[in-house]
């Protein structure tokens, strides 16, 4: 899906007793990349269905309205997609408060 399309479903999306999914931003995104592991540089106990392939941010880059960031989990780097428009994959979080907490 492209950026606008994950920020669309994200709005949507109701699962897990959750209506507050949204896209990470690129700060939250690294921070997922297991740099120890490849092909996916993640840890597959936590994300089992993670693919290696660009996965969007929320963040947009800075250098033209264009562009968003995106992590490329089959090394977990990071690179600026000048087209928002071009298909790439995504995953959702939800913000989950300590009253939320189980």
């Amino acid at each position: 899906m492209n950026w606008e399309e994950a920020l669309s479903y994200c709005a949507t999306l109701n699962l897990g007793n959750y209506s507050d999914w949204r896209v990470p931003t690129i700060k939250e995104l690294r921070s997922l990349a297991d740099y120890s592991v490849r092909t996916p540089a993640i840890n597959t106990t936590y994300f089992p269905n993670t693919v290696s392939s660009y996965y969007w941010s929320s963040t947009t880059y800075a250098y033209t309205t264009h562009g968003a960031w995106d992590v490329y989990f089959d090394d977990g780097n990071d690179r600026n997609q000048f087209k928002k428009t071009t298909p790439t994959s995504a995953l959702f979080v939800v913000d989950k408060p300590a009253a939320r907490r189980t």
